[in-house]
């Protein structure tokens, strides 16, 4: 909830900024406990790969949102309505509620660590495998559409990963949490709240990127329905 907090300075930072470092938050008080897990090196390898993500994500959105393309497409009649306060004390009080489900599969694999057989061991270490690819596509594709919307703002980002793949930064952020759920789910031991906690988590994130998506998708449909190298790389002709 104190991370979240920031979201009252500008809506987005609840599901942005916020939802970054509570992720990040999450995992460090993770490794900071006692627990017996905690000394096991996929247990830091998982904790750092959260820290780094909501860390990185944080930032990105604090520069994206500085940056002078960003804050010409909002001015005017397209600047974003802040919600009413009631609303935002009400997302406050339950997205971390969420954030706590997504990054849960790390207490899970600290808590377990030092009891689970090999087999158990080599899921985990796939899944933040995975993690660790998605993170870094993501971390590329933001980089790539931010440096090429510094040059030309007004024009779709169809160059870097963005030429094999639509939404790759969106994609990138999929194939992260379910590299976390995989590590998460080897280390449920049965427990249906653990399951849960980890599923509910994985679906809410998986069901809010392809809402993302195809918003995006129709916004870019309409702003360049005009232009013709958008639709060759979309695929429209």
């Amino acid at each position: 909830l104190l991370v979240c907090t920031c979201g009252f300075a500008n809506f987005v930072y609840f599901i942005s900024v916020g939802y970054g470092l509570s992720v990040a938050a999450l995992a460090a008080l993770v490794v900071a406990t006692r627990d017996a897990g905690v000394r096991q090196p996929l247990v830091w390898l998982h904790a750092l790969l959260l820290v780094a993500y909501g860390v990185r994500l944080a930032y990105f959105v604090v520069a994206r949102m500085s940056a002078a393309s960003y804050r010409a497409a909002r001015t005017g009649t397209n600047a974003p309505r802040q919600p009413s306060f009631g609303f935002r004390i009400a997302i406050w009080l339950t997205m971390p509620l969420l954030y706590v489900c997504m990054a849960s599969p790390v207490a899970f694999v600290a808590h377990s660590a030092t009891t689970e057989g090999p087999l158990t061991t080599a899921v985990t270490a796939a899944g933040l495998g995975v993690a660790l690819a998605g993170l870094l596509l993501e971390a590329v594709a933001d980089a790539q559409k931010s440096a090429f919307k510094a040059a030309q703002p007004r024009q779709p980002c169809t160059t870097g990963v963005y030429a094999y793949v639509r939404s790759a930064n969106y994609l990138g952020e999929v194939v992260f949490w379910t590299g976390n759920t995989i590590a998460g789910a080897a280390h449920c031991d049965g427990a249906a709240w653990r399951w849960v906690a980890v599923l509910a988590g994985y679906a809410c994130i998986v069901f809010i990127m392809l809402g993302s998506t195809r918003r995006l998708v129709r916004q870019q449909d309409e702003r360049y329905a005009t232009n013709a190298a958008y639709k060759r790389w979309a695929h429209f002709d």
